[in-house]
């Protein structure tokens, strides 16, 4: 970063002195600004991004609010960078990763630690994990329903768009 600065022209080295408080409160004013400046840059580049990807036309709806809700975070970010004396004012939602979005689908569909339909779900990972490795004859069953099953699921989606 001293290198940019330095190569920017933000800040001339020769006259540094390193006794010197004012130039030390100085340095480190240019260095957060120049570290502000590259992420502004970085996160426009993101936004950019994702908003080429939005128009990607082979995109499920799925993908595609991914897509806008990573631009927003990152449009988010970027007024963040831009404003930062109202930061904290700016899009307190938009901030919300896609972890935690993730997580939050996740509790949703399984439940949290200490709920009965999840307790369920650990009760029966365990008993496939310790059963063991599967026979070829288990794995072309478990196969056929799973194609059954996105089957059904695909047949449900169609027949409620229609």
């Amino acid at each position: 970063m001293m290198v940019r600065a330095a190569a920017s022209g933000m800040i001339d080295f020769s006259k540094f002195d390193p006794w010197d408080n004012w130039w030390w409160k100085k340095l480190s004013w240019i260095m957060s600004e120049l570290a502000d400046q590259q992420g502004r840059e970085v996160t426009l580049a993101q936004h950019n991004h994702w908003i080429t990807m939005c128009s990607h036309g082979g995109l499920t709806e799925d993908s595609f609010e991914d897509c806008k809700a990573s631009a927003s975070q990152a449009y988010t970010r970027l007024l963040q960078l831009t404003y930062p004396w109202n930061a904290h004012k700016i899009g307190a939602d938009g901030t919300r990763t896609a972890r935690e979005d993730a997580v939050a689908t996740y509790h949703k569909i399984f439940g949290n630690p200490g709920e009965p339909r999840y307790e369920e779900m650990l009760d029966a990972l365990h008993s496939v994990m310790k059963k063991g490795k599967q026979s070829s004859r288990e794995k072309d069953k478990s196969r056929k329903m799973r194609k059954l099953r996105r089957q059904q699921a695909r047949e449900q989606r169609m027949g409620g768009n229609q």
